[in-house]
């Protein structure tokens, strides 16, 4: 195993999430000493057969612990968070993000005895903290999760700037729009090296805003008559849900919530300040009192994940909810490849119920963008 002693300068390893989706995590080397960013899960497909969640190797780290500076979190999805509580025993150092990503790391942590006692520094947007020989700044940037941080990273032997997830949404529903004078002024102090990575490296164009799906949405729901509607989203994308709420609010409907994970989501939100402008959600025990023309329901499993709730509604297993022939389901989210087949699976299983399917490319409306910046926002 190669040891810190081997690194002169400053190095990037990248340990997990490149060429691959999901399982980040990243380590930069000064002069022998660790910064640690990012430690999430990934998905695993039909080479993993019998194994649901991959988690990074941090074998590496592990064996240099004792140079760990910290850990730093950059935002709260699963793909960038879903590891700490798994894997901090193995490396036992501080960790530091903002306080929404704070919140959901702290729920996750409580859930493994050997993480509960984990140090969580929250940073604020903008804060710069130094650890050994990195100043690292922590620099707001859009993205579909509240107080996402880009990270701008000072060495003796120069700025690193470390993107994380974001993108150039120009109207956000959930925070502020990115300022470009702020990267401007950035640039301006030198950048030795931009560190980052976009699913969406390789499209032409931009992302998209949120804004335009809540409009599309808003849309999609006004052209559906009869029966209820579902929306399947990432549990993570906060933006997306505050869409869909203003959406329904627009065409007189109620909104349920289904889901372990969203309604944890959302409760750190709103602890967060978040969320405070949407209507009161429609309790679980009672989405079937409610008139269907008058109800949306916000569900949890867009990948088609066996044991999420748009699975189970889609076989007829959910406690909470039965969709019946001219009812609804949109799929407001991409496909993870790897995850097509589950996904089929879930909308095989409505079709055949009679239930009426809207994907992003099914209608002329926005119901999708993407958090990953397009070339153009790259560039």
């Amino acid at each position: 195993m190669t040891k810190s002693s081997d690194f002169d300068g400053l190095n990037f390893v990248p340990l997990g999430g490149s060429e691959q989706f999901g399982v980040n995590l990243n380590a930069y080397i000064c002069d022998g000493e660790f910064l640690a960013i990012d430690c999430g899960i990934g998905f695993a497909d039909e080479h993993f057969p019998g194994i649901d969640i991959l988690l990074p190797n941090p074998q590496y780290l592990e064996d240099n612990k004792d140079k760990i500076k910290g850990l730093i979190i950059t935002h709260a999805h699963e793909d960038h968070i879903g590891g700490v509580a798994h894997l901090w025993p193995r490396l036992g150092c501080p960790i530091y993000c903002t306080a929404f990503t704070a919140a959901v790391l702290e729920k996750k942590l409580d859930e493994v005895p050997a993480s509960k006692k984990a140090p969580i520094h929250i940073v604020e947007e903008n804060e710069v903290i130094d650890l050994g020989p990195y100043s690292v700044r922590f620099v707001p940037v859009t993205h579909s999760i509240p107080q996402t941080a880009s990270l701008f990273i000072k060495t003796k032997y120069g700025n690193v700037f470390h993107s994380g997830d974001w993108n150039l949404d120009p109207t956000p529903v959930v925070g502020e729009a990115i300022q470009a004078k702020t990267f401007e002024d950035i640039g301006a102090e030198g950048v030795l090296a931009y560190v980052g990575d976009s699913t969406n490296a390789g499209v032409n164009g931009r992302s998209g805003s949120e804004m335009d799906v809540q409009k599309g949405l808003a849309e999609v729901i006004k052209e559906q008559k009869d029966g209820a509607i579902v929306v399947t989203i990432f549990s993570s994308n906060i933006g997306r849900l505050h869409s869909i709420c203003k959406a329904a609010e627009e065409n007189g409907r109620s909104v349920g919530i289904i889901g372990r994970s969203i309604h944890r989501m959302i409760g750190c939100a709103k602890a967060c300040g978040y969320l405070d402008d949407i209507q009161d959600f429609v309790n679980e025990e009672d989405l079937e009192l409610l008139p269907r023309e008058n109800l949306v329901i916000i569900a949890t499993g867009s990948q088609g994940e066996s044991r999420a709730q748009m699975a189970r509604i889609a076989r007829g297993d959910s406690q909470f909810f039965s969709v019946r022939k001219g009812d609804t389901v949109i799929f407001s989210s991409r496909a993870i490849p790897g995850n097509e087949k589950n996904i089929i699976g879930v909308q095989n299983n409505l079709a055949a119920a009679g239930v009426k399917v809207i994907n992003p490319r099914d209608t002329k409306h926005c119901i999708h963008v993407s958090g990953h910046p397009f070339r153009d926002e790259i560039k």
